[in-house]
């Protein structure tokens, strides 16, 4: 089965997209902070739903999921489509993952969590989420 011309096109502008080390403004970026990460997870969907997802996306993959990595990646795509996740508002979060995921399955950078197929870029925020949550200080840590 091939790639319809729609699906093709969407992997030729992913794969043309503009590399980090020739765009200065995207080579500066590093991880993104728990604030972006929770931003983008409320753009998904519902939290419990979202920390769900990731925790049964991190326990199948069994500690190979590279957090740095996939936070890198989101940066860099929401860049390409022109979104801040701090800066963005709500609806504006919710298209442009929306724009990411559509991207991904068309170019079958997909998961399979729990039976379930999801694009990359939504699995990768589930488990950025849940990741932000074990690492964040409780409210008795605070202070």
């Amino acid at each position: 089965m091939g790639l319809s011309r729609r699906q093709w096109l969407a992997c030729l502008g992913a794969a043309l997209a503009m590399p980090p080390f020739l765009n200065p403004a995207l080579a500066r970026r590093s991880m993104l902070p728990a604030a972006q990460i929770e931003r983008l997870a409320l753009a998904l969907g519902p939290l419990p739903s979202v920390a769900a997802i990731g925790r049964l996306y991190l326990r199948e993959t069994d500690g190979a999921f590279d957090a740095q990595a996939a936070a890198l990646r989101l940066d860099r795509r929401l860049a390409e489509v022109g979104t801040d996740a701090l800066g963005a508002s709500l609806p504006r979060l919710e298209r442009a993952l929306a724009v990411l995921i559509e991207s991904d399955l068309a170019c079958r950078r997909q998961v399979s969590v729990a039976g379930w197929v999801l694009a990359r870029s939504e699995a990768d925020v589930c488990a950025l989420y849940v990741r932000c949550q074990a690492t964040s200080p409780g409210p008795d840590q605070i202070g």
